[in-house]
């Protein structure tokens, strides 16, 4: 990065002969012989130290940094207290990405001489990546104070803010930059950036446009204009500003990989392998890159191809643990349970969509079906009901009205986000189902998991947790994916479906009585509904 390479020139940042012999007080009687040759030797070592700073400095700006180096620890080994020299060789090992070493050095240097106010802005840069951010933070102020380079300062100090989530006040750093400079691209494209962490893709697009206006080849802003485009559903533009900036970068893989994203969502197969093939020919461990691949091969039926890049996905440690369930699904294995981070990936990805892509979509409508058969059982108002797996609230929705207190559990804190704005919930948890219930000590009448069970084989353990939260005559209503048999499968979907024979036998074994089972379609997949039943048990 230029910045750890500046060298500080040395008749700014070295104190000259003439100063060093100001600072300090001698006294005026006859100095003893002693005493001429003590400063005899003093004036001696500082022409020395001074002569090789020089050649030090000039090593430095020529970039023979090794020798460099050499000359500058020379020197400290004869005065370990120059600030000048430990300054520059921060500066030094900075620039060659010993950040540790180098805030080591800087600290040094201000503790010996405070006013060298180019070092706060150079600490700031390595306590900033380092992850310090707060000291950085402290650093980038003192530089500002000094009014040191502001414009890089106010730059850095806004980022540092914007990693401790302060965005306000990086907000503030980048519209002050734009005040004192108004066509500074840096401060627009942090702006944007700032913007579509935030979700106001609009805004980020305006400000990454107005980047392009200044640097029409700008790579970055390009690509985030695309991902600011697609964020809107803009997906013909986002794939022409893509491959605009494909051709201006035609090596960098995460282009290519996005292009491919884009063809994969309009249904374009073949356009979409293509990209995520070339991708991978940039960055063969591309492990999002193998995984999207894998999917794509999944979703035509090309399974061996799919089990293949899952594998290597599986190789390079990206999303182990959804690779490994999916090779299970694929290859016909047995599994208890879909792995947590699995399904977390799933609802986090699909927070912001989810409820348009499962009722446009997949015709999902089980949650009213659900209340539908509930309401035929029991009319009566209940006291409290616990909506598990209540994801956006739309499995929580059609009960908010039969129950005095209502409770919803999910493992995505960004499907709990969108559900505790439709304030639906009484109270929501972010916490594994199972871990929940053999938590909690409140009692519910009421136990709803709608598309629940899909992720989870073995239901055992699950009634075991639900029996301390259920008292005599309470009910459990839900819905599950339909296979044959007396068990329950994986599907090559990574769902889980279960028969009725398995569910009868729970049943008895947890002492419920089945009030009510019905077949339903619970979702469309590839056009066909996927079979399966709803079930209302009664405790006792």
């Amino acid at each position: 990065m230029s910045i750890t390479n500046k060298v500080i020139p040395h008749e700014i940042y070295c104190h000259s002969l003439e100063d060093f012999g100001k600072q300090h007080h001698f006294f005026t009687m006859a100095p003893s012989k002693a005493a001429k040759k003590t400063k005899f030797i003093r004036k001696h070592l500082r022409k020395q130290t001074d002569r090789l700073l020089q050649r030090a400095i000039t090593l430095h700006q020529e970039g023979k940094l090794t020798e460099a180096q050499n000359t500058y620890e020379k020197i400290l080994s004869i005065n370990p207290r120059n600030s000048d020299v430990l300054g520059n060789l921060g500066l030094l090992k900075h620039s060659q990405g010993s950040t540790s070493r180098a805030v080591e050095l800087y600290q040094q240097a201000l503790s010996l001489s405070p006013n060298q106010d180019h070092l706060y802005y150079f600490l700031g840069n390595g306590l900033k990546e380092l992850g310090q951010n707060e000291k950085a933070v402290a650093a980038y102020q003192k530089a500002l104070a000094a009014n040191y380079d502001s414009l890089n300062t106010l730059l850095h100090l806004g980022m540092s803010r914007q990693n401790l989530g302060q965005l306000s006040q990086a907000r503030e750093c980048y519209e002050q930059i734009l005040r004192l400079s108004p066509k500074s691209t840096q401060a627009a494209y942090h702006l944007g950036l700032l913007a579509f962490q935030q979700g106001r893709y609009k805004e980020a697009a305006d400000h990454f446009s107005t980047v392009l206006q200044y640097e029409a080849e700008n790579i970055d802003a390009s690509f985030n204009l695309a991902l600011c485009h697609k964020e809107l559903g803009q997906r013909n533009t986002a794939l022409e500003l893509l491959k605009k900036a494909g051709k201006l970068a035609p090596e960098d893989s995460d282009i290519s990989y996005n292009i491919g994203v884009l063809y994969k969502e309009e249904g374009e197969f073949n356009d979409a392998e293509e990209a995520f093939l070339h991708a991978l020919t940039l960055s063969p461990d591309k492990g999002i890159c193998l995984t999207d691949l894998a999917i794509l091969y999944h979703m035509q039926n090309r399974l061996e191809e799919a089990v293949c890049f899952y594998k290597r996905a599986l190789e390079v440690g990206y999303h182990s643990e959804a690779a490994t369930h999916m090779i299970a699904a694929l290859n016909g294995q047995k599994t208890d349970s879909a792995p947590h981070q699995y399904i977390l990936d799933i609802f986090d990805n699909y927070a912001s969509d989810f409820e348009l892509i499962l009722t446009r979509d997949l015709n999902y409508d089980i949650p009213r079906q659900l209340a539908h058969i509930f309401q035929e059982y029991h009319d009566k108002p209940l006291h409290t009901a616990l909506d598990l797996g209540c994801g956006t609230g739309l499995s929580g929705l059609p009960f908010r009205e039969t129950t005095t207190h209502l409770t919803g559990v999910d493992l995505s804190q960004k499907m709990l986000a969108v559900a505790e704005k439709k304030q639906i919930y009484d109270q929501l948890h972010c916490r594994e189902l199972i871990d929940f219930l053999q938590s909690t000590t409140d009692d519910y009448q009421l136990v709803i998991a709608a598309d629940v069970f899909v992720y989870l084989g073995r239901l055992e353990p699950f009634f075991t947790a639900l029996n301390t939260s259920l008292s005599h005559g309470s009910y459990v209503l839900f819905s599950v994916e339909r296979c044959s048999g007396e068990s329950y499968c994986l599907r090559q979907s990574g769902r889980y479906a279960h028969s009725e024979k398995y569910i009868g036998n729970l049943a008895e074994t947890f002492d419920f009585r089945i009030k009510h089972q019905q077949e339903a379609g619970i979702r469309k997949e590839r056009g066909a509904w996927i079979p399966g039943d709803i079930y209302l048990l009664q405790r006792g």
